[in-house]
């Protein structure tokens, strides 16, 4: 029998799902082309500051990072998101993805100001999803803005059968990232050894 303390980071994740389900809802409503793919990131970045009455920026910033890639600066009525410059196009869009993400699901006891410290601790600290209660608070909040960012780019709704598809040879990873326009490794994510698990705790959240 599991505890509650490895409970609460399921229950919290299945929480992320119908969240991000709803910014899914949003977007199919009010953006033209909604229910398709790919998932415009500007429109994305106009639904989530409209459902949550927040003003976003992306700033590109030159600087050098072992790890940290974005990282977003949150105020009551609005939110900064650094980018690093230069880095690819679909990665980029990932990575504001992600940040974006921090905005639907965090709590402000997830708000961190110790930046890059928690995205190496987030590198260090992996956790399967039956394992989410190992993790620190920042590291999990980083956990649960990675798979949301799936969930937005990569709705589960088009998983299961890119997975078959792709395990019968029908697809390769590369088309699959150019259908998308997200990184080839994030599609090799989202169908990893988690996607039977995701998609169990999103009838859940229905």
């Amino acid at each position: 029998m599991q505890s509650s303390e490895q409970i609460a980071p399921v229950v919290r994740f299945v929480l992320m799902l119908k969240k991000i389900q709803q910014v899914r809802n949003h977007y199919k409503q009010y953006i033209l082309g909604g229910d398709g793919v790919p998932i415009s990131l500007k429109d994305l970045m106009w639904v989530i500051g409209d459902m949550y009455d927040i003003k976003v920026s992306i700033y590109e910033v030159d600087y050098v990072g072992e790890f940290t890639r974005g990282l977003i600066e949150r105020y009551a009525d609005r939110a900064r998101i650094l980018i690093r410059a230069g880095i690819h196009e679909r990665l980029r869009k990932f990575v504001v993805a992600k940040e974006l993400s921090h905005i639907i699901i965090d709590e402000r006891e997830d708000w961190s100001p110790l930046g890059s410290e928690t995205i190496r601790k987030a590198m260090i600290e992996r956790a399967s999803l039956t394992e989410l209660h190992r993790l620190s608070p920042s590291t999990m909040s980083e956990t649960y803005a990675h798979a949301a960012a799936i969930e937005l780019l990569y709705p589960l709704e088009y998983r299961e059968d890119d997975a078959v598809k792709l395990q019968n040879g029908d697809l390769t990873l590369q088309e699959l990232a150019d259908h998308y326009q997200i990184p080839p490794f994030l599609i090799e994510h989202a169908l990893g050894p988690s996607l039977k698990i995701v998609i169990e705790l999103s009838r859940l959240s229905a």
